[in-house]
């Protein structure tokens, strides 16, 4: 196959006459399109390739797969895995096949290949289940999350899979399923012994303060007085609480902060500042949270935590219940 053809597909104003050539070009056009995929410096993307692969058919799906075991360099591996994800639903079966491939890279492609089937890949998205306790890391997370976008479509067939697994394991597969449950059918998804072990867990790993969400702002005019009473009795209870009021498209900045049962700090600054202190505390809100205790944006695993935490709900939430969905604790 003549490489000039190949990388035609990189040139805009000569692509469909050389996709329609190679398309009919069979084994051999699938081969050198994947070669030219794992070339240095190719002007060929996966997203001119694939569709062309897509035509070609079965025969693609092995090239594809020796190019991702072949391939040198990570920027190249992702180039043939994204075509490689992309055969469609008439590689549905090969996909499939491939999630126990021995090699992690093909396990993952194979995960993302079964994502991008769309509806056509409802039927094997229950076959990630095993995946969700690969030893890959790479593997497991894809296939959680396929699992999370696919399993909206079929939840009422996919909890009592992931329910059976809570309770009776294998074991490495556990964790993730628990995150898929919560995601797909909410708290009233998890079996009481879930819900009492997640609890444990948040009293043994959360912290003691309490940083109410954006919802509560401390100065504005329909919220301020239920935001200053619930620092006020949280901070009585809890030692410290405080509320905050950031917008980062350049609205301005409030805060409160309360300890033991009384308001030690309180501004707002939404308005137009004339002086160097109103334009610094404009942005000062994060500023501010992170130098009293800790930042709702940069909350992450590294975050120290003590004690008992938890998530509050808008006023929406209140009525009209819990959200499904994960947090990391």
């Amino acid at each position: 196959m003549n490489v000039d053809l190949v990388r035609e597909l990189g040139r805009p104003d000569r692509r469909l006459a050389a996709a329609e050539t190679l398309a009919a070009g069979g084994a051999t056009a699938a081969e050198a399109i994947v070669r030219e995929l794992t070339a240095e410096s190719s002007p060929v993307e996966w997203g001119a390739a694939a569709p062309v692969l897509r035509r070609i058919g079965g025969v693609a799906f092995d090239y594809l797969l020796q190019g991702l075991l072949d391939a040198p360099a990570e920027a190249m591996r992702n180039q043939v895995g994204h075509a490689f994800a992309r055969l469609g639903p008439g590689a549905l079966d090969r996909y499939t096949a491939a999630l126990s491939h021995p090699s992690p890279l093909i396990r993952r492609w194979a995960v993302l290949g079964i994502q991008h089937c769309d509806e056509a890949g409802l039927p094997e998205v229950p076959a990630l289940l095993p995946l969700l306790g690969d030893t890959d890391r790479g593997v497991a997370q894809p296939a959680q999350d396929t699992l999370v976008i696919r399993g909206t479509k079929i939840g009422q067939s996919l909890l009592p899979l992931l329910r059976r697994i809570r309770g009776e394991g294998p074991g490495r597969q556990r964790a993730r399923a628990l995150t898929v449950l919560a995601v797909l059918g909410g708290e009233t998804a998890l079996s009481a012994k879930d819900v009492a072990a997640v609890e444990r867990l948040i009293r043994m790993k959360l912290a003691t303060d309490l940083v109410l969400g954006a919802w509560c702002d401390p100065c504005g005019e329909a919220r301020s007085e239920d935001v200053l009473q619930l620092c006020t009795r949280l901070s009585s209870r809890y030692g410290r609480a405080q509320a905050y009021y950031y917008e980062a498209q350049g609205d301005g900045s409030a805060w409160l902060a309360a300890e033991d049962g009384r308001v030690v700090r309180r501004y707002c600054e939404t308005g137009d500042g004339e002086d160097a202190w109103k334009w610094a505390a404009f942005d000062l809100a994060p500023d501010i949270a992170r130098s009293l205790g800790v930042s709702p944006l940069t909350i992450g695993p590294e975050t120290p935590s003590r004690g008992t935490g938890v998530i509050a709900l808008t006023p929406y939430g209140v009525a009209h219940g819990v959200p499904t969905g994960a947090y990391r604790i």
